[in-house]
């Protein structure tokens, strides 16, 4: 007959239920392991939700990106609006950057490209040529007078900027047919719910 250990203690007795078997021993260590982190769950959980909070409240910017590759379709290069960020409630836009990842191209001469909101489409950087508007520069102003693979002081323009409708940028006179922008936005809420999200 082999004996049995009862838990926590010296005793041994084959009848015994209360007994340490491996079965019992893999049971007690998965309940531990789920008090551990219930424990844990009960310290973060609060702690997660107040930086939350924090987050939405407006305590720390918020990063938004949007990378768009230009083809001259609706919406993408064609004349009129290229949507980029939809804006619900009031945001105050701590710095909006835009990059040349690959140099845009125009379907007919006098091309251009602007960045600003739906009811004011130039209020972040005016008419730039797109052709100006070549690969690993910042595009700041309407000359798109950047270095390629260099920086540049964020203009007064693209920063602590309140706004409240939709970001986008607005192609005139030509289509822009080719090459990509990438925009990053850091923003924080200003009414209560308000988002600024990619299109």
């Amino acid at each position: 007959m082999t004996a049995t250990i009862r838990r926590g203690s010296t005793r041994t007795n084959a009848m015994d239920d209360d007994v340490v078997t491996p079965a019992s021993v893999a049971t007690d260590a998965i309940d531990a392991d789920a008090l551990a982190a219930d424990a844990v769950a009960e310290i973060i959980a609060p702690f997660l939700a107040a930086m939350q909070a924090a987050v939405d409240a407006g305590a720390w910017p918020q990063r938004e990106n949007k990378t768009i590759t230009f083809t001259g379709a609706a919406g993408l290069g064609a004349v009129g609006n290229v949507p980029l960020f939809t804006v619900t409630g009031e945001v105050l836009i701590q710095a909006i950057v835009p990059y040349v990842v690959d140099d845009l191209t125009e379907a007919g001469q006098n091309s251009t490209l602007s960045l600003g909101v739906t009811n004011a489409l130039t209020l972040f950087i005016g008419a730039t040529s797109v052709v100006d508007l070549d690969t690993s520069e910042f595009w700041t102003e309407p000359t798109a007078s950047g270095v390629v693979d260099s920086g540049i002081a964020v203009p007064a323009a693209l920063k602590d900027i309140a706004i409240s409708s939709n970001i986008v940028g607005t192609v005139a006179a030509q289509n822009c047919d080719g090459g990509t922008l990438r925009f990053d936005v850091y923003w924080r809420p200003l009414s209560v719910g308000a988002t600024l999200v990619a299109v």
